[in-house]
C-alpha cells in the first residue's frame, strides 16, 4: 500500500512538472485552422476560420468564417498555455452565408487554456477546462505559391496594388517566377519547396532595362528581394524577412 502510495506521488509529481512546461514556440508560430468548435465538425473551405500566431510581434490575427481578426498576445503567457482571446478586433462585414463567425468569435472568447496533443493539434479550453476548440496548423505546399502576388509592403511602406505597382509570379511546375519591379518586368526560376519551407531561393533573376522617370518602387523593391533572408507564409500572404526578422516584402495574392 506504501509502495503505491509513493508511485501515485511520483505520478502526480510528473504531471505537475510536464503542465509547467513552457510550449514550443517554433511550434505555435504560424496559422492553424479550426477542425472542430464546441462539438461541431468544420468541413475545410476558403471560408475556414482560422488562428495565426506570430511570435516574435507577440501578434495575433485570423479570420472567424467572415471577418479578420487581429491582436496582441501576452507570450510569456501563452507559452505557459495562458490564452484570453476576448479583445480580438475585427473587420466589420456583413456576410450573407454566415455559418461560422459566432460560433467562433465566443468559443475564441471563452478560451482560457491552450494545449498541444501528441497528434500535433492544438485546443483550446474554457476556465471548467471543456475543450471548446480544436485546430490543425496548416502545411503550405509548393503549389501554395502558384499564381500572382501583389506586393502590399515594402520595408514597413505600405501599398495599395494598382496598375503599376510591384507584383511577383509563380509557375510552379517549371520552376520560374515572372513579375515587374514597378518600371522593369523580370523572370527567373526559384526552388519552390525551399521557399515554403523558409528559405527564400529566387535564383538569378533578369530584368529588362527600361528607364522609367516616376520610379517610386524598383530599387527598394529589388534591394529588398536582394536581402531576404528568411521566408514566413500565411493565409493567401507570404513576408520576406531579413536575417533579423524584420518584414522587408509582404506579397498578397491575387
Amino acid at each position: 500500500m506504501k509502495g503505491s502510495f509513493k508511485l501515485m506521488a511520483a505520478c502526480s509529481l510528473t504531471l505537475a512538472v510536464a503542465s509547467c512546461k513552457s510550449l514550443p514556440a517554433d511550434m505555435l508560430e504560424g496559422e492553424w485552422n479550426a477542425v472542430n468548435i464546441s462539438g461541431q465538425s468544420i468541413t475545410p473551405s476558403d471560408q475556414t476560420p482560422y488562428l495565426g500566431f506570430d511570435m516574435a510581434e507577440g501578434r495575433l490575427y485570423g479570420f472567424n468564417g467572415c471577418n479578420r481578426l487581429m491582436g496582441s498576445i501576452d507570450t510569456k503567457a501563452f507559452l505557459k498555455g495562458k490564452v484570453d482571446f476576448s479583445k480580438m478586433g475585427s473587420t466589420m462585414m456583413a456576410c450573407p452565408d454566415n455559418k461560422y463567425e459566432q460560433l467562433f468569435t465566443q468559443a475564441a472568447a471563452s478560451a482560457r487554456k491552450m494545449e498541444l496533443q501528441d497528434d500535433g493539434s492544438l485546443v483550446l479550453k474554457d476556465e471548467n477546462k471543456e475543450t471548446v476548440m480544436q485546430l490543425t496548423k496548416r502545411v503550405f505546399t509548393p503549389e501554395t505559391l502558384q499564381g500572382e502576388w501583389d506586393v502590399v509592403q515594402i520595408c514597413g511602406e505600405g501599398i495599395t496594388p494598382a496598375e503599376g505597382t510591384p507584383f511577383i509570379g509563380f509557375k510552379v511546375a517549371e520552376k520560374q517566377l515572372y513579375g515587374f519591379t514597378g518600371c522593369n518586368r523580370m523572370t527567373g526560376t526559384a526552388d519552390f519547396a525551399k521557399i515554403v519551407a523558409g528559405e527564400p531561393d529566387f535564383g538569378k533573376i533578369g530584368t529588362t532595362r527600361m528607364a522609367c522617370a516616376d520610379d517610386k518602387y524598383e530599387t527598394k523593391f529589388l534591394q529588398a528581394l536582394n536581402a531576404a533572408k528568411k521566408v514566413k507564409m500565411g493565409y493567401n500572404t507570404f513576408s520576406l524577412l531579413d536575417e533579423k526578422g524584420s518584414t522587408l516584402l509582404m506579397f498578397q495574392k491575387r
